[in-house]
């Protein structure tokens, strides 16, 4: 009979979840949502090359480590539609996320503070997921993975082998994206100095070395698929050296800041940066003045007290701030919110309230979330089911073969993966072909090549300013020869229109290129 219970009790809490997941992402939907575009683009169209036997940065490039990639061929392998099978994967990945998320602060906290934890993360993740299939949601799993095994037993008695798991979290976490690894940061900062103080060096190197080896098995099975298929200089090329000009473009402090003050704003809405940071000086009062026996959660408290700042760092890293950056910030923010949820639900039972005075408190505070949040999932539901550039990829399928290449000038990968068409070069967009300090005459000969060679029929233009077509920041008298010879070959065909922009759509014509000398 205990044990039905107990089953049943799983049950619930599982289908909870779950409902929250599912609310979280029925915006993104095929149902309502039947394109992406911009990141999510890419991916779905690295995921489709992978497939078809290509590898990622020698034979499509971008600039985001490589397990978003794979994740995402993962997607078009189980299911042969171009939105759901991904779609299916992202609801796979949030489900176990937020499940485990439930399960390491009920461990500490208890049943409500753990529901009324994660739906707060449910009423603000709609707001900044834009879309979705983004590397920082994939990350928030290796995230509350690790926090799930700290949080089972006393971290001086988990295993070895549970530190190397943990350190090949990070290691995943590093190859998803860069920026998600503040949690193992903060660890690593934590551990040295408990362990310092203490005078246990042998302990130190043990645990440390232990999470280095983790991320170390993760950067080797990386480093060898890409040195078995020859691309480890692309690799450094497009994931790291690229970023590395991309995050060090702006060296000014305030510009760093920006992306701090406007990328809070949506985190600000339903108020869990606000709860956050009361957790966060909450925490601290623990550390320093809590009851020993009271709070068997300090070392989980000290290593989020430590990541906090250090993933705000982290993400404002780039001096960029699309909305969706800030998913990184997720996970700490319903930890360290857990901890006023606590504190509150603790003067309720020390005030013996009953029972139903706790449900009803719990229910009043998933209201206050549901309310801040109404308006704006509503605009982004909306704003998403009003991706209309299905005109742009019907001309594509209507005036192309399958065989055929098209290009498409600027940050239209999404095109590609949509209509099923190749580009005539890896740079299936062209940002880094404008980049100061990463582009050169080298790789505008090598897109331009491209387009000589494999004479693409249509080159699409969505006429970005940051990507002029048939313009380089870099020109030589040979480039300048083949940007001729293209624009010879090409004329404007027609100009389509829809809520995206305007599309300029070059076709080529019958007569070949001549060589370049």
């Amino acid at each position: 009979m205990i044990k039905v219970k107990a089953i049943v009790g799983q049950l619930w809490e599982k289908a909870l979840v779950l409902g929250g997941v599912l609310f979280v992402l029925l915006p993104t939907s095929p149902l309502n949502m039947p394109l992406t575009y911009t990141d999510s683009g890419v991916f779905h169209y690295m995921g489709w090359r992978i497939l078809n036997g290509d590898i990622p940065y020698k034979d499509v490039w971008d600039h985001k480590p490589p397990i978003i990639f794979f994740i995402d061929a993962l997607g078009l392998s189980i299911m042969d539609h171009p939105r759901w099978g991904i779609w299916i994967v992202e609801l796979i990945f949030l489900f176990i996320t937020f499940y485990l998320a439930y399960l390491t602060i009920k461990r500490f906290f208890g049943v409500y503070t753990a529901l009324v934890s994660i739906a707060a993360g449910f009423f603000t993740l709609p707001l900044i997921i834009h879309g979705g299939n983004f590397t920082e949601e994939y990350a928030m799993l290796w995230y509350f993975l690790a926090l799930w095994i700290l949080g089972r037993k006393e971290q001086d008695k988990l295993a070895i082998y549970q530190w190397i798991i943990i350190g090949f979290l990070g290691g995943l976490a590093f190859f998803t994206k860069q920026t998600t690894i503040g949690l193992w940061i903060a660890l690593v900062i934590y551990v040295t100095f408990v362990r310092f103080r203490n005078q246990q060096k042998l302990k130190w190197i043990k645990q440390v070395g232990a999470m280095i080896s983790g991320a170390a098995l993760v950067t080797g099975i990386i480093l060898f698929y890409f040195a078995v298929n020859n691309s480890i200089k692309d690799f450094w090329d497009a994931a790291f050296l690229y970023n590395f000009v991309y995050s060090s473009a702006e060296s000014n402090v305030m510009y760093r800041l920006r992306p701090i003050l406007a990328g809070i704003k949506p985190l600000l809405t339903t108020g869990l940066f606000q709860l956050a940071l009361l957790g966060f000086g909450m925490g601290l009062v623990n550390l320093k003045w809590g009851k020993k026996e009271k709070y068997d959660n300090r070392p989980l408290i000290s290593v989020l007290f430590i990541s906090f700042p250090i993933e705000i760092i982290l993400v404002s890293v780039s001096g960029q701030y699309p909305v969706m950056y800030y998913m990184s910030l997720l996970p700490v923010l319903i930890m360290l919110a857990s901890i006023v949820f606590n504190e509150l639900f603790s003067i309720l039972v020390s005030n013996n309230l009953p029972k139903k005075a706790s449900v009803a408190l719990v229910c009043s505070i998933l209201v206050g979330f549901t309310w801040s949040t109404v308006y704006e999932y509503r605009n982004e539901v909306d704003s998403l089911s009003h991706i209309e550039s299905t005109i742009v990829i019907d001309y594509i399928r209507q005036n192309t073969n399958p065989e055929d290449y098209i290009v498409g000038w600027g940050a239209e990968s999404f095109l590609n993966y949509f209509s099923k068409r190749e580009s005539s070069s890896k740079y299936v967009y062209q940002f880094p072909l404008y980049r100061a300090g990463y582009t050169n005459e080298e790789r505008i000969n090598e897109f331009l090549d491209g387009i000589i060679e494999k004479r693409p029929k249509l080159i699409i233009d969505n006429r970005r300013p940051s990507a002029p077509i048939f313009e380089f920041p870099v020109a030589s008298p040979l480039i300048k020869e083949k940007i001729e010879k293209i624009k010879s070959e090409y004329a404007l065909s027609i100009t389509l229109s829809d809520n995206l922009g305007y599309w300029d759509i070059y076709e080529r014509q019958v007569s070949p290129f001549t060589p370049c000398q």
